[in-house]
């Protein structure tokens, strides 16, 4: 890093206070959204190559190189605890309907089915692709 630290340095933009900003923030991702310890080696990676791929958006006008860098990490940390978190909350599959389940069953859903396409038709296209969106994703 240069030595007013308002850019990387060319041969490694990740020197000792970069290395312990993405460190800070992985220490931080333990323990939520699932994330262990063994899993600190690879948030802390994966938090490195975010930094090296938004490296070109560092403006030296606008800030210091560490506090670009703790602003990529920050925001790629809690896009992955997003993420995760989502995941972790994704409803279960249904569970599928019985052979021996009873035709006015059957034919009930059928006509579920039917009242459901029915209505989406009905709908304007942005809403109706947000209705399907929830429907197969759920909500996040």
């Amino acid at each position: 890093m240069s030595d007013d630290h308002t850019r990387p340095g060319s041969d490694d933009p990740i020197d000792p206070i970069i290395a312990r900003i993405i460190r800070h923030k992985a220490n931080r991702m333990i323990g939520r959204a699932g994330l262990q310890p063994q899993d600190r080696e690879d948030l802390e990676h994966d938090l490195v190559v975010r930094v090296l791929e938004q490296r070109e958006r560092f403006a030296p006008a606008r800030g210091t190189w560490a506090a670009f860098v703790w602003r990529v990490v920050e925001r790629a940390g809690d896009n992955v605890l997003r993420a995760r978190g989502r995941t972790k909350r994704a409803p279960r599959p249904a569970k599928p309907e019985p052979e021996s389940a009873s035709a006015p069953d059957r034919a009930e859903q059928a006509a579920r089915t039917a009242d459901l396409a029915r209505a989406l038709g009905t709908l304007p296209d942005d809403l109706r692709a947000t209705v399907e969106h929830v429907l197969v994703h759920g909500v996040a």
